[in-house]
């Protein structure tokens, strides 16, 4: 039955004889090299009613091959399924349109081809098997990758014994790429698949038909895996395992173990162990130090524990365990010593000399001990030393100190009771000590051994001697600064001298400034001294100040002073100190009032006391003024006014009323009022008046002294 899925065989057109007109489908390729045209195919009728493409191919000496075209386009390296169904036509009568001509029946087969255009066989993609008309409708399938880009599927055929062959071809399907199952089983089992059953290996297709008899196609490819199952012997010896996969056995008997391959299929392995002996012999053997042991082809000679394998007939092996215990053979040793003269008692003999005995015993192991002696006999020792020392050291002999030079004999007693002498020569040597003097100028140094001196000052530096003792050497050294202090300022007391000592240096180098030549200069006089000096091209320059005291002259002072005038008391030392009883410590003070007072006084020439006596009195005249009077003519008290000793360079006097108001005025301080107004001229009633006195004296320093008087008066009549 021609189906949907190859529209190419269906409704060919052609219903009657042959026709020169081509069933579509089909090629008459007159222009072919290879290929010349053949008889054309037409549709016809199969006894089962079935309608299929019938073509067949002549012998006319030309290869005349018709072709059936599928019209697919191929996409290169995809890969197509195809499948048809075809059949050797007997003759006569079976295609009655063609005349049913008596061609025989002659097998043949389909070349199936991939062609760009109807005329072409291009690529050959496969041949069918050989059929008779026997054989009946035989179903052909075919798998193949495309090649190259074709759009026909081109069907040729081909007889086995000449050129003509009667040929039907039906049911042709083609899908793109077959669905692709990989299934494996183990040997033994079968592999079910819709309705199919596969127990052998290969390449197997199931076809899924659906309503347009399109159908699906599944390739399914089987392998089958062998299942193995054997036996096998082993042995072991004893203390060993024996393993078969993941299981260990180490007892004889028989055991199955089954192995799961990576395939899943089962192999079964019987295993039949035996289990051979290995034998242990353990033992203990003593030697002596020296000796050995022999365990097959090993050699013991120290102690400890050893194991000796012997392989038997079987491959097991024997073990020999050994225990070794290595006896010391003996070997002491006596130090003796005794002094000369005794003697040392050794195995019943008597040894008075030194010597080296040897006496051999044996031990309860066997083993030989040795005894040796070892005798030494003490002599009596003098030893004889000498060492040289320095002074301030000590040398110690045993329990005696030495300071001092000599022979000394010190006796020892040896821990084993013998008398050793040792005489001591001593000798101690003194210190060096050098003393040395540099002038230098500021900025230069002196270099002593492996120190430098840039400063005046004295620096010590200590050498070793040849024997081993201290040489110091001390250096004076001056540096002359660019302005040195070579003379300090001094004060001296009337009757002392002041030496200035430069002995140091040479008198032609100083030049005075009295031009008095000399490196001793004494000076009695106060003064300022200057001095040159020229000290290795250094010139330098100083002065000296003196300042001269005196002894004091001091005793008890009277001082008379008048009232409101001050005592200055002064004891002129100003570079001593002077501490005075009121607590001042000032050259001088300053006294107010009557009293005697003292100052301690130090100063270059001694420590001295002063006195002063201090009076004051009232050296100033007096005004007296009263305060009252009665102006009533009675001749007693009738007038105010001043009585004085004083002698008046200028005088003023004032009164005024109660309300302030000037009531007398006089300039003469012999002037009286009488109680009249000077303005008014009448007396007042009874009343109380004040006055301002003022006047200016010389007192008795010689002096102008100016005072003022306040009062009031009272006037009654």
């Amino acid at each position: 039955m021609m189906t949907a899925c190859d529209p190419n065989f269906v409704n060919t057109g052609v219903s009657g004889a042959p026709s020169p007109l081509l069933p579509n489908g089909w090629s008459n390729c007159s222009g072919s090299v290879d290929i010349q045209p053949g008889l054309w195919g037409v549709t016809q009728m199969g006894p089962d009613g079935d309608n299929f493409l019938g073509f067949h191919s002549l012998d006319n000496g030309a290869g005349e091959r018709p072709q059936g075209h599928l019209t697919s386009t191929l996409i290169v390296g995809n890969t197509y399924y195809l499948r048809f169904k075809f059949a050797v036509v007997p003759n006569p009568g079976v295609f009655p349109l063609w005349g049913g001509g008596g061609y025989g029946d002659h097998p043949g087969y389909l070349d199936i081809y991939a062609a760009t255009n109807q005329c072409g066989l291009d690529e050959m993609i496969g041949t069918t098997a050989v059929v008779s008309s026997g054989d009946g409708w035989v179903e052909h399938e075919l798998i193949f990758t495309a090649n190259f880009a074709h759009d026909l599927i081109a069907f040729a055929p081909q007889s086995t014994v000449s050129n003509w062959v009667y040929m039907g071809l039906d049911d042709v399907r083609m899908i793109e790429g077959p669905i692709i199952k990989d299934e494996s089983i183990c040997d033994g089992e079968s592999f079910d698949y819709f309705g199919n059953s596969w127990s052998v290996p290969g390449t197997y297709y199931h076809t899924f038909e659906n309503t347009a008899t399109c159908d699906s196609i599944v390739q399914v490819n089987l392998s089958v895996n062998q299942v193995h199952s054997y036996s096998k012997n082993a042995e072991i010896c004893q203390g060993q395992i024996y393993s078969e996969g993941t299981a260990t056995y180490n007892a004889p008997g028989t055991y199955t173990y089954i192995h799961i391959s990576s395939q899943g299929c089962d192999s079964v392995v019987v295993v039949d162990l035996s289990v051979n002996p290995s034998p242990i012999l353990n033992k203990n053997i003593s030697i002596c130090d020296g000796e050995s042991h022999y365990e097959g082809t090993d050699t013991y000679d120290t102690s400890g524990a050893y194991s000796y394998v012997y392989p038997s007939v079987l491959g097991c092996d024997s073990t020999i365990n050994t225990v070794l215990e290595v006896n010391p053979n003996h070997h002491d040793i006596l130090n003796e010593q005794i002094c000369f003269g005794d003697s040392y008692s050794f195995q019943g003999v008597d040894h008075s000399a030194s010597d080296t005995v040897q006496v051999i015993l044996i031990s309860s192991a066997g083993c030989d001990s040795i005894l040796e002696l070892r005798l030494v006999v003490e002599e009596i020792i003098s030893i004889d030393k000498h060492f040289d020392l320095c002074a301030g050291e000590s040398y110690v002999e045993g329990s005696s100190v030495y300071i001092s030079s000599g022979l000394y004999t010190d006796v020892y007693t040896t821990v084993n009771g013998c008398d050793s002498v040792v005489n001591t020569s001593l000798d101690f040597h003194e210190d060096e000590a050098i003393t040395q003097s540099f002038d230098i100028c500021e900025g230069q140094n002196v270099k002593v051994g492996s120190s430098v001196y840039s400063e005046t000052g004295i620096y010590y530096d200590d050498f070793s001697t040849t024997m081993g003792c201290d040489s110091s050497i001390q250096t004076l050294l001056t540096v002359v600064p660019q302005n040195p202090i070579l003379l300090s300022d001094v004060e001296i007391c009337d009757d002392s001298v002041h030496t200035v000592n430069l002995s140091y240096l040479d008198p032609e180098q100083i030049f005075w400034s009295d031009n008095i030549e000399g490196n001793i200069r004494h000076f009695s006089e106060a003064g300022t001294y200057w001095v040159d000096i020229l000290l290795d091209s250094c010139y330098v320059s100083d002065t000296l100040r003196i300042e001269k005291h005196y002894r004091s002259p001091y005793g008890l002072k009277e001082i008379t002073e008048c009232w409101g005038e001050e005592v200055v008391l002064q004891v002129w030392e100003n570079n001593g100190t002077a501490v005075w009883s009121t607590g001042e410590t000032s050259d001088e003070i300053i006294v107010r009032s009557t009293g005697m007072y003292s100052a301690e006084i130090e100063n270059a020439c001694g420590s001295f006391s002063y006195t002063a006596d201090v009076f004051f009195e009232d050296c100033d005249c007096s005004v007296f003024a009263p305060n009252s009077f009665t102006p009533n003519a009675d001749g007693f008290n009738d007038q105010f006014g001043i009585t004085y000793n004083c002698d008046f360079i200028k005088y003023e006097m004032t009164i005024h009323d109660r309300w302030g108001t000037p009531v007398f005025h006089t300039e003469d301080p012999d002037a009286v009022w009488n109680g009249e107004y000077e303005t008014e001229g009448f007396l007042h009633a009874s009343n109380i008046y004040n006055y301002v006195i003022t006047y200016t004296v010389v007192n008795a320093k010689g002096h102008l002294k100016q005072d003022r008087i306040f009062g009031h008066i009272t006037q009654i009549r």
